[in-house]
């Protein structure tokens, strides 16, 4: 991890809220940690405001993120095309993204599941170091306008307007070795202190997981696996308060299927992917989030994304 220590510690925008442009594309490719099955990624820069999309190369179905269906399990996020393909696990590519300040990407999946990679968001971050980026004019975004509470399931979730764009705390409760944990975000760029984090499990629930046909493909290798004593990897944690580090790398990916960074004051506790969507899905129903136009455009020019009105959640 040293390009993504070298980005976080000393590229100068990396401390404040900033806009990039991906200067060239890559491409990442391995195996899906739900389906077990391969996978290739191409990243792309997208057309200036028109924000984060995803398309399936085997048919060309896709489009903003924000007009395609997406559901949440327990243990990822899935985005559905037209065509009816799947797209899974595309939290951690989104919340890279966010963290770097990437306005408008294009996401070019073959294959069912994006890359699991590590487990972590930090291959993404690498990968935009070594592809480069730009500074861009501000696009479109969704910014809280007023306060809103709102609680599905175990978790829940309070927004209110945030001056310095976006602030947020996630706190999860497990039981030991985990026990209870919160991490603070200020700023989207202060995600990169997260992104080394990885997707983890408990040893009592891969039993559950591989009986729902879920986890085939996963390992020591790109899975944080939890013990009565702790992690069963070798090292051991990455970081103090890693699973609500992870937490919060998720939720911002999430966030994220409004197609664009959202801007906002959090407090989130014991969040998982499917409350994530729900709680933003609830935002844009009451009309918690509203469109803050790029430069030079009138206030009263629709968001792409609230002018589709196709932001649709499944359970």
């Amino acid at each position: 991890m040293v390009a993504l220590a070298r980005y976080v510690g000393h590229h100068p925008l990396m401390r404040h809220e900033n806009h990039r442009r991906l200067s060239s594309a890559f491409s990442l490719s391995g195996r899906g940690i739900h389906t077990g099955s391969p996978g290739r990624v191409m990243v792309t820069p997208g057309e200036p405001g028109a924000g984060l999309r995803l398309f399936r190369a085997e048919d060309g179905s896709g489009g903003q993120v924000s007009s395609l269906m997406h559901s949440g399990s327990g243990r990822c996020t899935t985005v559905f095309t037209q065509s009816g393909l799947r797209a899974m696990t595309v939290e951690h590519a989104f919340a890279a993204f966010a963290a770097t300040g990437l306005d408008d990407v294009d996401v070019w999946l073959l294959g069912d599941e994006m890359p699991i990679l590590d487990g972590s968001a930090a291959p993404w971050v690498e990968k935009i170091v070594e592809a480069g980026t730009a500074p861009c004019e501000p696009g479109p975004t969704l910014e809280v306008v007023r306060e809103f509470a709102f609680s599905c399931d175990a978790a829940s979730y309070e927004a209110s307007p945030c001056p310095r764009g976006f602030q947020a705390t996630v706190a999860v409760d497990y039981p030991d070795p985990v026990g209870r944990q919160s991490w603070t975000l200020d700023g989207y760029a202060s995600l990169l202190d997260a992104v080394p984090s990885r997707t983890f499990a408990f040893v009592s629930d891969v039993g559950e997981m591989a009986r729902a046909g879920l986890a085939a493909g996963g390992s020591l290798a790109n899975a944080l696996v939890i013990g009565n004593s702790g992690p069963l990897n070798p090292g051991g944690w990455r970081m103090a308060n890693e699973c609500a580090a992870h937490k919060a790398v998720d939720f911002v990916g999430d966030l994220m299927l409004a197609g664009r960074r959202v801007r906002g004051r959090f407090s989130v506790h014991r969040p998982g992917h499917g409350p994530n969507g729900r709680f933003l899905a609830a935002m844009l129903r009451d009309g918690v989030l509203q469109p803050v136009p790029a430069r030079g455009e009138s206030p009263q020019s629709p968001n792409t994304f609230l002018a589709t009105n196709a932001f649709r959640t499944s359970a």
